[in-house]
């Protein structure tokens, strides 16, 4: 009824800000309409890659489509109020497929693919919608794009993911005495940390850019550079993510170009997990402390025989340890606006952006 307001000459004075906010939210309201399907968790992928994803997009829309603190927490109250049941409900319906089914699970996580010529980008905490909306800006630039999705294992947290990104997955061993969910280096007590991820790739001839842009070294096997802030900024502004997600999409085309005018043929986007965002905070779930080792709001590893009242999951990295998530998309810690390392399709499923040159260009 009022988006014709939208085309009223107040909406190009900046004066109609609640008219504007009403398009993402038409949307979102939409798409949450019905609860993500699927019989099981490849069903569950393949809806989430079709059109689940839209609805998060949705929401980051409107969560930035307000710009005033009064209309900005009006739009937040009205994103939770739609958002929150259906991504609670989509989690619930995704971990009843994964619950008892470790094995499958574990079989379904890929990791990264490494090709000559092809430089491996890590984007961390790269969300699938925002993958697309980085494809959508490339192709509006002219590369041509290919947008894959493959799940991460559990829990997910960088220290358990980035592995599968890092080409270094088989080179990896869980022990029984995780610290902060990360495993070791095979036949060695040291932990996998990023400095040896970045050693054994090195060791397999990637040439590593660090923060440089330029071609290959002659005789390496491709390229790997580290990039993004997305996971930093939202532990660290919460819900304000939303209003730096079009920087990041931007810095990281600047970087993509860069490399591809620099000689790559071919750049592939990788990353770690995804993530959750809710106005106001996910629904706090507390666990007892005396029942786990290690506890982050959405992932606790859980102590001997203890029997916390809270699904759980086995580790990827070692099915004798034991991972407590909460259900849906609440969070151990209270007041969580940005969390991950949970069971939820926005968490696991994670995107491979392939990009390489549209139509050549002319140099001067």
């Amino acid at each position: 009824e009022n988006g014709k307001r939208r085309e009223w000459v107040w909406a190009q004075l900046a004066e109609s800000p609640l008219a504007t906010s009403l398009a993402p939210l038409a949307r979102l309201a939409s798409a949450t309409a019905t609860v993500l399907g699927g019989a099981t968790v490849d069903g569950v992928v393949s809806a989430y890659t079709k059109v689940g994803w839209r609805c998060d997009g949705a929401a980051l829309e409107a969560l930035v489509s307000a710009k005033a603190p009064v209309d900005a927490a009006l739009v937040q109250n009205v994103v939770r109020a739609l958002y929150l049941p259906w991504l609670d409900a989509s989690a619930r319906h995704f971990q009843s497929l994964i619950q008892g089914a470790d094995a499958k699970v574990k079989a379904l996580v890929s990791g990264s693919e490494q090709q000559k010529d092809s430089c491996l980008v890590f984007a961390d905490g790269l969300r699938y919608d925002v993958a697309h909306m980085l494809a959508g800006r490339l192709e509006a630039a002219g590369f041509r794009t290919s947008l894959r999705h493959r799940l991460a294992p559990l829990p997910t947290v960088t220290a358990t993911a980035k592995p599968f990104a890092a080409l270094s997955y088989d080179r990896i061993e869980g022990s029984e005495d995780i610290v902060d969910f990360r495993p070791r280096m095979k036949n060695s007590a040291q932990p996998a940390d990023p400095q040896r991820l970045r050693d054994e790739m090195a060791a397999r001839g990637i040439d590593l850019l660090g923060d440089e842009i330029r071609p290959a070294k002659p005789g390496t096997n491709g390229g790997w550079i580290e990039t993004g802030h997305l996971d930093e900024l939202g532990h660290k502004l919460g819900v304000r993510l939303a209003s730096q997600i079009d920087t990041e999409i931007d810095a990281l085309v600047e970087q993509i170009t860069g490399l591809l005018e620099a000689g790559w043929t071919r750049i592939r986007v990788v990353t770690d997990h995804g993530w959750l965002l809710m106005p106001g905070g996910l629904p706090y779930v507390a666990v007892p402390g005396h029942l786990t080792a290690t506890k982050w709001s959405r992932c606790a590893t859980v102590k001997g025989d203890a029997k916390p009242a809270v699904p759980v999951y086995a580790w990827h990295w070692n099915p004798h340890v034991r991972i407590a998530s909460p259900p849906g998309v609440a969070s151990f810690a209270p007041h969580a606006e940005y969390s991950h390392g949970g069971i939820s399709p926005q968490e696991c499923i994670v995107p491979e952006l392939v990009i390489e040159r549209g139509v050549e260009g002319t140099s001067a």
